[in-house]
Parts: structure tokens; sequence; C-alpha cells
């Protein structure tokens, strides 16, 4: 080992339960951003980006499938959801489980659940931030028409204002 590589007892990972709550609090990508962190502790840039690039890449394409296939107000939106814990499972397993083992029983330890599901949860909210800005930029420039709610129904004549009794 040289002094570039980190010694397994000095690092602290996530496992594929974590990554499966980051996926359920903030999509696919919030699952890979925790193996993109355990590649990067475990000097694997190189497999990091390309796990992270991957991960963008099918969260992009389930979204797209998504919305192309799935209706709105249907209980069958779900299924995505579903899709991605059990991908996030899986990919977590086959991808960094025998690293994992192999660090851990060289006296590596896990993250907190807890510190997976608060990076899971803010990651969520930075793709809902981009999605939302970017809804808002494309409509502003007229390139798509975001609904509008109904007209509010106003009556014509406005009710008589109450009396107040006189009091004595």
């Amino acid at each position: 080992m040289n002094n570039s590589e980190p010694r397994s007892q000095d690092l602290v990972l996530f496992d594929r339960y974590a990554v499966t709550v980051a996926t359920v609090m903030g999509t696919l990508v919030a699952g890979a951003v925790l193996m993109w962190l355990n590649y990067r502790l475990m000097g694997r840039a190189d497999l990091a980006n390309r796990t992270l690039q991957i991960g963008v890449a099918v969260q992009l394409l389930l979204v797209i499938l998504t919305a192309m296939w799935i209706p709105a107000d249907s209980v069958v939106q779900l299924v995505p959801l579903i899709l991605q814990t059990g991908l996030a499972w899986f990919a977590a397993g086959q991808l960094q489980g025998a690293a994992l083992q192999w660090h851990l029983d060289r006296g590596a330890s896990l993250q907190s659940v807890w510190r997976a599901a608060g990076i899971g949860f803010m990651v969520g909210m930075v793709i809902a931030f981009v999605l939302v800005m970017g809804l808002a930029v494309l409509a502003a420039l007229g390139f798509i028409e975001l609904p509008t709610p109904p007209p509010i129904d106003v009556p014509a004549e406005s009710p008589p204002e109450p009396s107040i009794p006189a009091t004595t």
C-alpha cells in the first residue's frame, strides 16, 4: 500500500442500507452520491465519477419514462420509487459490497444511516430546486406554458354588511 491509499481502519463508509435510505429520501442520484463518496474514500476516483454519471443518467431516464407512460394521478406513480430503491440496493451490493466487506474486515466502520438520510434529503432538495428553477426559466423564455389555475368566481354583489345591534 502506498501513502496515497487510505488505511481501512481510517475509513467510515456507507453500506447498502444507507444507500437505499438516501435513495428513498432523494432519488437515485442521492444513492449514487453516497456510492461516489465511498469510492472517493477508498481511493477510486475513476469509479466514483463513473458511478455518479451513470446514476444521474439512469435517474433522467426514469423521469422521462415516468412522464411518458405513467398517469400523474395514478397509484402507479409509486413504481419508479420502488424501482429506484431496488436498483440502489442491488447496485450498492454488486458494485461495492465486496470492497466494503473487505474494508470492514480490516477495521473500517460504517456511517450513520441518519447521515445518509440527511444527505439524501439535501440532494433531493437540490434536485427539486433545479427542476423548479428550470421550469421557471423555460416559462419565462416562452418555451413552455405552465398551467394556470381556474379563475375564482366572485359574486357580482357583495353581501350586506352585518349590522351591529346597539347596546344600551
